[in-house]
């Protein structure tokens, strides 16, 4: 018997719901950079310093972004009633995500960063580390959630990894964000948007 995707949505309202808002959580929340604004506490440029916060941003910007790619696609296919799309793309992304931890966790910080600057560096790599965790394994779950049904333990399961996403996405971006700015790194060269940057 041939599988109906439209007819599985309709008999699955709710799932389909809960799958499509988690997801605008989970992984439609992609690298915050245009959500951080101007820090009208910032110094004037202080050489390699800035130079090396503008290298670790970029850097990890450079590591999540076959990861934040194929997380928007899923939070696109999502909002459709194609149910094998998006478990080929909840596994893509899974794919992608994959080892993004592991390449942040190398990511060395130089000595020209020290003090309060160096500690807001740590914290905002810890923070990347665990978000991209998350998003491999929200992803890893939302599969299992598509294919076996929306059992409660899964959706709670789900909703632990959208807010521990949520949380530490801000922190991720917007800490490296925050030390380049002070360090007189400008808008246009972290590429906001809305900066003009081209």
């Amino acid at each position: 018997m041939a599988f109906d995707q439209a007819e599985w949505a309709k008999r699955h309202p709710k799932l389909m719901h809960s799958m499509q808002a988690i997801v605008v959580i989970l992984l439609g929340v992609l690298f915050l950079t245009e959500c951080v604004g101007d820090d009208e506490g910032a110094s004037v440029p202080a050489g390699d310093a800035k130079e090396d916060a503008l290298k670790i941003y970029n850097r990890v910007i450079a590591v999540t972004a076959d990861c934040d790619a194929s997380s928007a696609k899923l939070a696109t296919a999502l909002k459709g009633e194609d149910i094998v799309f998006a478990y080929r793309t909840a596994d893509q992304v899974e794919g992608n995500c994959l080892g993004v931890r592991s390449a942040l966790a190398e990511i060395e910080i130089p000595d020209s960063i020290t003090g309060e600057h160096r500690k807001t560096v740590e914290e905002s790599l810890r923070a990347c580390q665990t978000t991209y965790l998350m998003k491999w394994s929200g992803a890893q779950t939302l599969k299992k959630v598509i294919d076996e049904g929306a059992r409660p333990s899964a959706l709670a399961e789900l909703q632990e990894t959208t807010e521990s996403v949520e949380r530490n996405q801000m922190l991720c971006a917007g800490g490296l964000a925050a030390v380049a700015t002070s360090l007189g790194a400008t808008e246009k060269e972290l590429g906001i948007k809305g900066s003009g940057a081209k």
